[in-house]
């Protein structure tokens, strides 16, 4: 099935293409770069789906699944993702600004160098998560758990601030060194 074709499936009916999902297990989901924004997609099957590039701006993944899916690049800017299952999903590159991650399941996936300024991921459950140079700017973590990979990244972002402090320290004892 084309990309648009099952574009046009999630968009008509997400029961439908849940169905479809079912009677096609092997087949590979491929929605790179579809255009999504402000659609409902609660309680899709994207389960190892492709969406990378794709602009979910605005859409409803509520109750989603979309465990071991490859949403690299993706836009997710304000979308609802309440309870949204991520577990081991690829969202490296990722604009989550705005979005709702409330009670989703984050265990094992990756947010490197994705934007998640404003997000809310109140009761989310995080083991193993990587934030590689994400951009978390008021990020609302209230009772999230299992922090593992938010400790580690955390620990990271220290041990280089440090690092960089302790290299400008030698620069300017070098440059004093050259004075005298």
């Amino acid at each position: 099935m084309t990309t648009q074709e099952l574009v046009d499936m999630l968009l008509r009916d997400v029961d439908e293409f849940n169905e479809w999902r079912m009677d096609h297990e092997t087949e590979k989901v491929d929605l790179t770069g579809a255009q999504l924004a402000g659609a409902q997609l609660k309680c899709a099957n994207l389960a190892n789906a492709t969406l990378s590039v794709a602009n979910l701006t605005g859409a409803n993944l509520a109750c989603a699944k979309l465990t071991g899916a490859t949403l690299a690049g993706a836009q997710l800017v304000d979308t609802e993702m309440f309870a949204v299952d991520l577990t081991g999903a690829n969202l490296t590159g990722a604009n989550l600004d705005s979005a709702n991650l409330d009670s989703a399941n984050l265990t094992g996936a990756s947010l490197a160098n994705a934007k998640l300024t404003k997000a809310s991921l109140v009761r989310t459950r995080m083991g193993a998560l990587r934030l590689t140079a994400a951009q978390c700017v008021r990020v609302d973590l209230t009772m999230a758990y299992d922090l593992t990979g938010v400790a580690a990244a955390v620990a990271a972002r220290q041990a280089e601030k440090k690092l960089d402090l302790e290299l400008k320290k030698a620069e300017e004892d070098a440059a004093e060194d050259m004075l005298f």
